[in-house]
């Protein structure tokens, strides 16, 4: 949003496409096949290319930090409310589906979304209420004969 805001500010469109070009990038780095989330992703300083994605914040590079999946849901909402690129609803909902079907009974995550009940680990409020932020946003997106609209 800083930088769609700095479009709408200066008429300078440069930073739209900025912030275009980062959706994209965090889409295509961050994102896995699972619609789970890297926490980061490493690129080569000298020629650009990817070098690998980590989880510094989750339990494993292999799993999936509940705040960093969140932070996915709600800023995907937001790029399509900022930049109308149409791919964003989508991803936003493939990243919701995900963490909304690894939550517990009593729907508060625990800090990483590869555990369950079974494990005694802390849970993440922050998380939980960063991803409903974002599923208010995405609903908004949504038509309403969505099934995801539906409790």
């Amino acid at each position: 949003p800083a930088a769609v805001w700095a479009a709408n500010e200066t008429g300078n469109q440069q930073w739209r496409e900025a912030a275009r070009r980062h959706l994209a990038q965090a889409a295509r780095y961050l994102v896995r096949e699972d619609a789970s989330t890297f926490h980061t992703f490493y690129m080569d300083v000298h020629n650009g290319q990817p070098l690998r994605g980590d989880t510094h914040q989750g339990f494993s590079n292999s799993s999936c930090w509940s705040r960093g999946q969140a932070w996915g849901i709600y800023g995907f909402a937001l790029g399509y409310a900022h930049t109308g690129d149409a791919w964003q609803p989508e991803l936003s909902r493939r990243l919701a589906h995900y963490f909304l079907n690894r939550l517990p009974d009593d729907f508060i995550c625990y800090w990483d979304l590869i555990f369950t009940a079974e494990d005694n680990q802390y849970r993440d409020t922050s998380a939980a209420a960063i991803a409903v932020c974002g599923l208010a946003e995405l609903l908004k997106l949504l038509p309403l004969t969505d099934p995801m609209r539906r409790p």
